[in-house]
């Protein structure tokens, strides 16, 4: 339907992959951080996150139960319980949170692995 190469120079696509992934790595960063900042005006981030998560998490492959797992645990539990019913202090949901960042750490590196020596200076 509409294939970029046709239009576009083979390291002007390779720049946009490059600049796709840094803006990924970024967003990952910033809910490492909401994570554990979080406060109580950050409802925007929470629904960012909630989204992005489940983008993700609809990309997956399910036939190995390692991506099962991560199915279950990429999904923002305590931002979706923030979103529902606001701030509801230190539950069991906060320590399911503290799963999800290392979560969060590892797609972070799939995203850097995947790049691999393929990073050339953007400029």
């Amino acid at each position: 339907m509409f294939n970029p190469e046709e239009y576009f120079p083979k390291e002007e696509i390779d720049t946009l992959k490059q600049v796709y992934y840094l803006i990924i790595l970024f967003l990952l960063f910033i809910f490492i951080l909401f994570s554990f900042l979080g406060n109580e005006n950050s409802r925007f981030f929470a629904l960012i996150e909630v989204l992005f998560m489940v983008n993700i998490a609809l990309g997956l492959e399910y036939n190995t139960w390692k991506n099962k797992l991560l199915f279950f645990l990429i999904i923002p539990y305590e931002a979706l319980s923030f979103l529902i019913v606001g701030d509801v202090g230190y539950t069991i949901l906060s320590l399911i949170n503290y799963i999800h960042v290392p979560i969060l750490i590892y797609l972070m590196y799939l995203i850097i692995s995947t790049l691999g020596n393929t990073l050339k200076p953007i400029v």
